[in-house]
């Protein structure tokens, strides 16, 4: 989230942030919330966060993960 990384980056792509809400990598999602303000802050036009309750780090192996993986290719079908 370093500024001036941030206005090196292409605008135009669409980033899908998604996370567990008790991972305790992400701050339990301050952290993910933290990054994808930065995001929208630095002006990128297309940004999306998702947090799954009761989630941890590994959202791709959570019991969830069907409902992960889906909302991962509905947001990858909706941009192509």
């Amino acid at each position: 989230t370093d500024p001036r990384n941030m206005e090196k980056m292409n605008k135009k792509v669409p980033v899908y942030f998604f996370s567990g809400a008790e991972d305790p990598v992400g701050e339990k999602g301050k952290g993910v919330e933290r990054a994808y303000k930065a995001f929208l802050k630095a002006g990128m036009e297309d940004v999306f966060m998702r947090l799954y309750p009761g989630g941890r780090h590994e959202m791709l192996n959570e019991t969830n993960k069907a409902e992960v993986y889906q909302d991962v290719l509905n947001w990858i079908n909706s941009k192509i």
